[in-house]
């Protein structure tokens, strides 16, 4: 069964991924690889064009969809370090992962931010402290080198 799970989460629809789980597939079994798959899929996915007509097409929310659904399901926020899924996925990601729970207090995603965040432009520096703010509202910790710098340069991180 995870091996038709993981092949759902990268290549099939939400409905697929519902079908694989309603056949008894257990999530809160589910590694923080098949997580990690619905983070990086390809982004194509169902995009209504007309009242009735879809089409599969580069739909970057639609990889939410799929990370979403796994969660309502009972896939484990944790599976997956919030360092890896700040590397991988957008600000819109880590704030579903810690509306489901996810633990905040992880001090690699704060370093992993402030690596970057230098070395970033426009929306990626914009996302990137988009991620910064949510992971620091949700109590990850403040005592990090190079945090208050940037909370002095973006106050509106800290807030």
């Amino acid at each position: 069964m995870p091996h038709e799970l993981l092949e759902a989460i990268v290549k099939g629809t939400v409905e697929d991924i519902v079908t694989v789980i309603d056949q008894g597939c257990d999530l809160r079994a589910l590694p923080g690889h098949g997580l990690l798959q619905a983070i990086c899929r390809n982004p194509i996915g169902p995009y209504e064009i007309a009242p009735g007509r879809t089409i599969m097409a580069p739909n970057k929310r639609y990889r939410l969809e799929v990370l979403r659904c796994l969660l309502e399901h009972g896939a484990d926020p944790n599976a997956i370090t919030l360092a890896e899924a700040c590397l991988r996925g957008d600000a819109d990601i880590i704030k579903l992962l810690l509306d489901h729970g996810a633990n905040a207090n992880d001090r690699v995603a704060i370093d992993r931010i402030l690596e970057r965040l230098p070395r970033s432009t426009g929306a990626r520096h914009v996302d990137w402290l988009k991620k910064l703010q949510l992971l620091l509202h949700a109590g990850a910790p403040t005592d990090v080198a190079g945090l208050s710098a940037v909370t002095k340069e973006h106050p509106w991180v800290g807030h």
